[in-house]
């Protein structure tokens, strides 16, 4: 019996099977049959249409009028009087031969380039180092040159579009006569300029408002920003070292520095390591293949490297001001909670002297082979304060240690002051001025020598000690240096002939090996693959982009796009070949 039910289920399933296979065959019959009724009514209710170049008519296509196997015959009375009247009239309609077929059009350039991975070179944008003192034909940054009937181009910010328009930064100026023949398999201008604008203070370069690619056939003066055009770097994300200036302050097009286009194969590079594979479109080290023979690496110049000064009257006074701010800047208590609240306890002073004692034993009975300088210095400032400080209480250290702080906030404030009044002085003269290397010399010695002793006391959480409490000595020593962000306007002072015989003899030596570095071994390039930060080079077929501009982070431009990334200008081929950048797309690359 336990059988039968068993066995039970599957009997139902089997029945239910065979039902749904019978109603799915009487449902097919059916279907079959009004398909069938409904062509040959339409065959019957035909409409008549006039038949092309003769103005009879004639119906649709006729069908068999042999029923198919097994349906009853049904009467064509449409068709075959249509055919009758064909066959009546055709030796009156004149012959028509059939049209030529059309000849075959060679297909252009862009059809022949179905992708760029088909591109034999790419053009590679060296940034000459050293400058040559010749008006550039190409160059990255500074301002663009077009003419004046060509309005500055501008856009909406995707992160900001209640600004409405805004001017876009310029970017790039290449003198399309220098590229090579090749280039983008031979699409794209070979007169003319193309000028590269963007938005850089957006997290996204996606938005139309983003950027733009003009072509113009004529060369036209500078052309300043307008008015309205915002910083190039508005401190909101990464990129520049502008932190030395305010976010007002930051200028609205970037320094100029002229490039040679460098023409070289556009191959990949296999690399390989733990089992694992990836293509890059540069090789390795592609300094040492632009710029050959010469050093390009700040680790080969041998330091110390020759001392930046400030180079006018200005930035002098820029320097003094800096460190008046820096004397009247926010100190920290010289007893930290911590070593008060144990000093204050009982026995915390005499335990306090016993550290010291302790301390001063331990480093006297080091080797002399071993003791640095540091640690014999200490042992002289123990000597001397173990005896001054044992002769005081708890509560008479705190206060001796606080007065000493006390006297040496108000040798700050003298020392700011004495700052304000040379920085007036300074003020006098124009700001542009030359400042001579003796002028400068006067400025540091007027500092020289100047510094203030005074005591500490720090609590050390992690030591071994019994009682983490110790008393340090410290010295504020007043130094002029110059202000932060020298090192950036010496670099405008480089690439400015008539200013660069101002910078130190040697300056600029040391600095080229360090220009001529690409960061992550990326160039800004024109053509052929693309050197991806997140992605690798693409070699699909089916991708109908070409790359038109690459724009790498690069230090010496002081270009960090997000952080450490680069943006790819691409356009289809079919546009290159037009000349056309209307739809030129961007990405945005970075970590």
């Amino acid at each position: 019996m336990e059988l039968v039910y068993g066995l039970m289920p599957l009997a139902l399933l089997a029945v239910a099977a065979l039902a749904i296979k019978l109603f799915s065959d009487w449902f097919d019959k059916r279907s079959a049959r009004r398909r069938l009724a409904r062509a040959e009514g339409a065959n019957d209710a035909a409409p008549v249409m006039p038949r092309e170049n003769t103005g009879e008519a004639v119906g649709p296509e006729p069908a068999d009028e042999q029923a198919a196997p097994g349906s009853a015959e049904v009467p064509m009375v449409a068709s075959r009087l249509a055919r009758i009247r064909a066959a009546r009239d055709e030796d009156s309609v004149p012959h028509v031969p059939p049209a030529a077929p059309a000849a075959p059009t060679a297909p252009s350039i862009a059809e022949q380039l179905c992708s760029p991975r088909q591109e034999s070179v790419t053009a590679v944008l060296r940034r000459q180092v050293p400058v040559r003192d010749e008006p550039p034909r190409s160059w990255l940054g500074g301002l663009p040159m077009m003419p004046d009937g060509v309005e500055w181009p501008r856009g909406v910010s995707y992160e900001n579009p209640e600004a409405g328009e805004v001017p876009l930064h310029f970017l790039a100026q290449i003198a399309c006569e220098d590229l090579p023949a090749d280039l983008w398999g031979g699409l794209g201008p070979r007169t003319g300029w193309l000028l590269f604008f963007m938005n850089p203070n957006d997290g996204t370069a996606e938005g139309e408002g983003m950027r733009r690619v003009l072509y113009t056939t004529e060369l036209g003066s500078e052309r300043q920003p307008p008015f309205d055009c915002g910083p190039v770097c508005d401190k909101v994300y990464t990129g520049g070292s502008y932190s030395w200036l305010a976010a007002d302050d930051v200028p609205a097009f970037w320094r100029r520095w002229p490039i040679d286009i460098v023409t070289m194969p556009n191959a990949l590079t296999l690399h390989g390591e733990d089992g694992s594979t990836w293509k890059t479109a540069s090789p390795d080290n592609l300094s040492d293949i632009l710029y050959a023979d010469v050093p390009y690496s700040k680790t080969e110049f041998a330091s110390p490297m020759p001392r930046l000064r400030p180079l006018t009257f200005g930035q002098a006074r820029d320097a003094v001001e800096a460190l008046a701010r820096r004397l009247r800047a926010k100190t920290e208590p010289p007893v930290e909670d911590a070593a008060r609240k144990l000093l204050l306890s009982e026995g915390g002073h005499a335990r306090l002297i016993a550290e010291l004692t302790a301390n001063r034993e331990r480093l006297a009975a080091m080797a002399p082979e071993v003791i640095v300088p540091q640690q014999v210095q200490r042992i002289t400032f123990l000597d001397a304060v173990i005896p001054e400080l044992a002769a005081m209480d708890s509560k008479g250290v705190l206060a001796h240690i606080e007065s000493v702080h006390e006297q040496w906030l108000a040798w700050r404030e003298t020392m700011a002051n004495g700052c304000d009044q040379i920085a007036a002085m300074l003020a006098r003269s124009d700001a542009d001025a030359v400042l001579s290397q003796d002028h400068w010399e006067q400025l540091e010695a007027t500092f020289a020598d100047k510094h203030f002793d005074y005591l500490e006391i720090h609590y050390h959480k992690f030591r071994d000690e019994a009682f983490p409490v110790t008393v340090a000595s410290q010295r504020d020593t007043i130094e002029l240096k110059p202000a932060q962000g020298l090192g950036a306007i010496a670099i405008e002072y480089y690439l400015d002939p008539a200013r660069r015989h101002l910078l130190p003899s040697g300056w600029a030596a040391s600095q080229e090996p360090g220009w001529r570095t690409l960061y992550i071994n990326r160039p800004h390039r024109m053509g052929g693959y693309h050197d991806g930060v997140q992605s690798e080079p693409i070699e699909d077929p089916a991708f109908g982009q070409m790359l038109l501009m690459q724009i790498a982070t690069d230090n010496a431009m002081d270009w960090c796009w997000g952080d450490g990334g680069s943006y790819f200008f691409w356009v289809r081929p079919e546009h290159l070949e037009a000349c056309d950048f209307s739809g030129v797309e961007v990405w945005l690359e970075c970590h």
